[in-house]
């Protein structure tokens, strides 16, 4: 049977969970979907784990993995989301 997966909202902070109420998330994930919608993109969750990311431009998307499995597949990412304006590490943080 298939895990439903929502979005639940609280104060600012939104987490994936599963229908058991775990996060499904790592941090990181997490981490750039939350700085991505302080700089004007919208998130979206997707049925298969996965978020997708709309760009402030309307035009792009990017979609992020459910799951840290393949290291490289965040890094690509948040590489495409750099080349439309996306600053990662936020400033201060670095």
């Amino acid at each position: 049977m298939r895990k439903k997966l929502t979005y639940v909202n609280s104060g600012c902070t939104m987490v994936l969970t599963n229908d058991k109420g775990g996060a499904t998330m790592n941090k990181e994930i997490r981490a750039i979907i939350e700085e991505a919608e302080r700089q004007g993109w919208r998130s979206r969750p997707m049925a298969n784990g996965h978020t997708r990311l709309y760009g402030p431009d309307g035009r792009t998307q990017i979609t992020l993995p459910g799951t840290p499995s393949d290291y490289r597949s965040l890094k690509n990412a948040i590489a495409d989301m750099r080349r439309v304006g996306f600053q990662w590490p936020p400033k201060g943080r670095r």
